[in-house]
C-alpha cells in the first residue's frame, strides 16, 4: 500500500462489521488486530475494502468496487458527476432544456439498472431519474457495480446490473470530526454540504450504538447563454436534501437511514421564470420534486433478519403547455432465513431463503389507460453460496481464519414473484469466481423481467413534442443476460514500489421481450414490441499505481445495442439504439506534492489530478431542417473529448482547499434545442442532446472540521 489514510472493513457471515480507519507511513509494517462480535448478519462473502482500491470484490457476482479517494478524483461533486469515472457507467442527459440525466449500463438504458443505496433499493422510474441529484458526494465511502441480472432478493428489474452506493457507516463519522464542504464555479453552481456523527447509549455504560447525519445544498443560479440560441444551457436549480442513519452493533444489528430531498429546477428560454411555467409567451420546462426515502436492516434472531424499505415520491412537472403530475409509492419487506451448511471439510453452503413482499402504486394525470396502478408483488427468494474456507489451528478452539481469496464461491439465486398483471415471474441468476495462476475470474448469468412504465421513463413520451404511438397491452421485456471478468495486480520492482492493476469485463444481453422507442421519424416516437434485441460490448480498465503516490488510470468501453422491426415484407431488420456511445472511455493521472517539492510537508499535502473522458458517436434522434444550423441534424453526433483539472491542498489545520477547472478544453456541442425559434410549433424538440451544454468553469472549494476533535 502506498503511504495516506486508509479505511479498512472486514466482514464475515454470522459475525459483526469491524471498520477501522489508520494512517501508514513510509517503509512503515502494520499489524491489524481484528475481533469480530458474534450475531450480526452480513452477505455470504468476505469482502475487504481499503481506501484506495479498485478491484473484484469476493463475491459470487460479477462485483468491481471503487472507493472513496477513488472517486472524488475531480470528475465531479455530485453523485451523477461522480459516476462518469467508473468504466463502463454513463450519466446521461436526456434533455437539453430540464437537464434531466440517467444512469447507463451494459449498452442499456437506465430503467435497465437497478441501484441500491445502503442495502435498499431505489424502486420507481421516478426516483431513479429525478431522486440522485441530491446525494452528497463526500459521503460516499464506496460505489460497487455488478454486472447482469443481480440481487433478485429486491426486485426483478436489474437486466443489465446492479449499481449500490455505500455511505460512510455512522461509527465512523461518529468516531471522526464532523465537516463543513463548500464549493462554488464561475458558471454560477453552488454546493453546500455537512456531514458528521455521534455516539449514543445508556447512561453510565460505553456508547456503542451511532447516529450519522449529513445535509445538502446547492443548485444553479446563474443564467447562462454560451451557445447564444436564446435558451438556458443549464437550468436553473435549488435542491436541499437531508440524511440521518442510525447503527447499532452490540446485541441485535440495526441500521436504519431516512433521506428527505426538495429540488426546483427550471430550463427554457433564457428570460423564464417559474411564475410562466404555464403559459405560451415563454418556453419553459419546470420540475418540482418532493422525495422521502427510509430503510432498515434489523437482526431478528442469531438467524433471521429482515429488510424493510419505503418511498414516497411526489412529481410535478410543466413542459411548455403540457403538465405533468406524479405521485409514487414503493415499499418492500423481506425476512430472510440463513443457514450454513457443511459440505466436507473446506467446502460450506451459505442457505438464504424466505419471503418478500413489495407495494407498487403510482397515479399521473396523463389519463393513459393502464398507466396507474396499485400493486402488491408477493414473492419468494433463495439464494445459495458455495465458498471454499479453512478453520484456523492457531488461534483456539472454534476460532476462524477470514480468507481474503475464496477460492471458488459459487452462488445461485432467484427470485419468483406473482405479479397481478402479468402472472408468475421467475428470475434466475447464477455466479461464480475462481482464481488461476493469480488471475481472478467472475462470470455470471441469468434473467431479467422488467415492467414498463413510459410516463416516468422517456422524457420524449411526456414533454408534448413529439406525438406517441403506443401499442395495446405491453407485456413485460424479459431478457437473458450475463457477464465475464478477469482481472490481476501486478507488483513491480525489486521493492514492490509500484504495482499494475488490469481488468476486463464481457457483457451481453439478449432479449426475448423489447419495448423499444423509435425516434427514426420526424415528429414521432413510436413505440414497439420488437421481435429481437440485444445489446453487448467489453470494458477493459488499467491502472499503475507507484509508492510515491503516483497514480495512472485508464479505461475504455466499446457497446453496441441494437433492436428489431419487421419491414413492409415481413424481414427483420435491426437498427442501433439511440442516445447510445459506440464507444466511451476515461484517462486520471493522479500527481503527488512530492513530485513537485522537496518539502515534506508539501509533498503530503498538495495534489494534482487530470481527469479525461472520451465519447463516441450516438445515433440521434431524427430531425426536419434546422434553421439554427442551415440544414437537418445528422444522423450520428460527432465523438467529443472533456478533460478536468483539480489542485487539493491540506493546511496544518486539516482543512482542505481545492482549485479546479472543469470542462478544460470549453467543449460544447451546439444547440439541443431544434425549432427553437417557435417552441410551440409542431418542428419543435428539445432532445437533440449527447455532450456538454456548459463551457470551461473555474470551481473553488474548502472542506473544514467543525466542532472539537475527537
Amino acid at each position: 500500500l502506498v503511504p495516506g489514510k486508509y479505511i479498512v472493513k472486514v466482514s464475515y457471515v454470522g459475525l459483526s462489521d469491524f471498520q477501522t480507519t489508520f494512517s501508514l507511513r513510509p517503509d512503515e509494517v502494520m499489524v491489524l488486530n481484528v475481533g469480530l462480535l458474534e450475531y450480526n448478519w452480513q452477505p455470504p462473502a468476505v469482502i475487504i475494502r481499503a481506501d484506495r482500491e479498485r478491484r473484484m470484490a469476493n463475491t459470487p457476482n460479477l462485483t468491481r468496487i471503487y472507493t472513496n479517494s477513488a472517486l472524488l478524483n475531480g470528475s465531479g461533486s455530485s453523485f451523477l458527476e461522480t459516476l462518469r469515472g467508473i468504466p463502463g457507467v454513463q450519466a446521461a442527459p436526456t434533455c437539453g432544456v430540464c437537464g434531466t440525466a440517467e444512469l447507463r449500463l451494459g449498452g442499456l438504458a437506465g430503467p435497465y439498472t437497478q441501484l441500491l443505496i445502503n442495502d435498499v433499493p431505489v424502486v420507481g422510474g421516478l426516483g431513479a431519474i429525478y431522486g440522485l441529484a441530491g446525494i452528497p458526494s463526500g459521503f460516499i465511502r464506496s460505489i460497487a457495480v455488478e454486472r447482469g441480472p443481480s440481487e433478485p432478493a429486491y426486485s426483478t428489474s436489474g437486466i443489465a446490473g446492479t449499481i449500490r452506493l455505500d455511505f460512510l457507516s455512522p461509527t465512523i463519522l461518529a468516531d471522526n470530526e464532523p465537516e463543513l464542504r463548500l464549493e462554488t464555479s464561475s458558471s454560477g453552481e453552488g454546493v453546500v454540504e455537512a456531514f458528521g456523527g455521534f455516539r449514543v447509549g445508556k447512561v453510565g455504560k460505553p456508547k456503542a450504538n451511532a447516529i450519522g447525519w449529513a445535509v445538502h445544498g446547492g443548485g444553479q443560479y446563474l443564467r447562462l447563454d454560451g451557445l447564444k440560441d436564446n435558451y438556458l444551457d443549464a437550468p436553473l436549480a435549488g435542491r436541499a436534501s437531508g440524511l440521518v442513519m442510525y447503527e447499532k452493533k452490540v446485541g441485535k444489528y440495526l441500521n436504519a437511514h431516512v433521506r428527505v430531498y426538495r429540488e426546483r429546477r427550471l430550463g427554457g428560454e433564457l428570460n423564464a421564470n417559474w411564475e410562466n411555467r404555464t403559459g405560451t409567451e415563454l418556453y419553459t420546462e419546470a420540475i418540482d420534486t418532493r422525495r422521502l426515502e427510509t430503510g432498515a436492516r434489523y437482526q431478528l434472531t442469531q438467524k433471521w433478519r429482515l429488510l424493510a424499505a419505503g418511498s414516497l415520491h411526489d412529481q410535478r412537472s410543466w413542459y411548455g403547455a403540457a403538465n405533468y403530475n406524479a405521485t409514487e409509492a414503493t415499499g418492500l419487506l423481506n425476512v430472510i432465513r440463513s443457514d450454513a451448511v457443511q459440505l466436507g471439510n473446506r467446502i460450506r453452503a451459505i442457505v438464504t431463503y424466505g419471503p418478500s413482499l413489495r407495494w407498487a402504486k403510482y397515479s399521473d394525470n396523463t389519463g393513459i389507460a393502464g398507466a396507474s396502478y396499485n400493486w402488491l408483488l408477493p414473492a419468494a427468494v433463495v439464494n445459495v453460496d458455495f465458498t471454499k474456507h479453512y478453520k484456523s489451528s492457531g488461534y483456539g478452539p472454534g476460532d476462524v481464519l477470514i480468507v481474503v481469496r475464496p477460492l471458488m464461491p459459487i452462488g445461485f439465486s432467484a427470485r419468483i414473484e406473482q405479479h397481478p398483471v402479468h402472472g408468475l415471474l421467475v428470475m434466475p441468476q447464477l455466479g461464480g469466481r475462481t482464481e488461476i495462476a493469480k488471475w481472478n475470474l467472475g462470470a455470471s448469468f441469468g434473467r431479467g423481467l422488467r415492467t414498463v412504465n413510459l410516463a416516468t421513463e422517456d422524457h420524449a413520451f411526456l414533454s408534448g413534442t413529439r406525438q406517441v404511438v403506443v401499442p395495446a397491452g405491453l407485456p413485460p421485456e424479459r431478457a437473458w443476460s450475463g457477464g465475464l471478468g478477469v482481472g490481476r495486480l501486478w507488483l513491480l520492482g525489486k521493492s514492490n514500489r509500484a504495482t499494475f492493476q488490469f481488468d476486463a469485463d464481457l457483457f451481453g444481453t439478449r432479449f426475448q421481450t423489447r419495448i423499444a422507442a423509435d425516434l427514426g421519424e420526424i415528429g414521432v416516437v413510436n413505440y414497439v414490441i420488437a421481435p429481437g434485441a440485444y445489446a453487448y460490448g467489453t470494458t477493459v480498465a488499467m491502472g499503475l499505481t507507484f509508492y510515491n503516490g503516483l497514480e495512472i488510470q485508464g479505461n475504455v468501453t466499446v457497446q453496441r445495442s441494437q433492436f428489431g422491426e419487421n419491414d413492409a415484407n415481413g424481414k427483420l431488420v435491426y437498427q442501433n439504439e439511440f442516445y447510445l456511445p459506440r464507444s466511451m472511455g476515461t484517462a486520471t493521472v493522479e500527481l503527488p506534492g512530492r513530485l513537485f517539492s522537496k518539502s515534506s510537508r508539501f509533498a503530503q499535502a498538495l495534489r494534482f489530478n487530470l481527469n479525461a473522458r472520451a465519447t463516441g458517436q450516438q445515433r440521434m434522434p431524427a430531425q426536419p431542417f434546422d434553421a439554427t444550423i442551415s440544414g437537418p441534424r445528422p444522423e450520428y453526433s460527432p465523438s467529443y473529448v472533456e478533460m478536468d483539472a483539480l489542485a487539493t491542498f491540506v493546511t496544518k489545520t486539516y482543512i482542505k482547499l481545492s482549485l479546479g477547472v472543469r470542462n478544460l478544453l470549453n467543449y460544447r456541442q451546439e444547440t439541443p434545442i431544434v425549432g427553437g425559434g417557435d417552441p410551440f410549433g409542431p418542428g419543435f424538440d428539445p432532445n437533440y442532446v449527447y455532450g456538454p451544454l456548459v463551457g470551461r468553469r473555474v470551481v473553488l472549494g474548502v472542506q473544514v472540521p467543525i466542532g472539537k476533535s475527537k
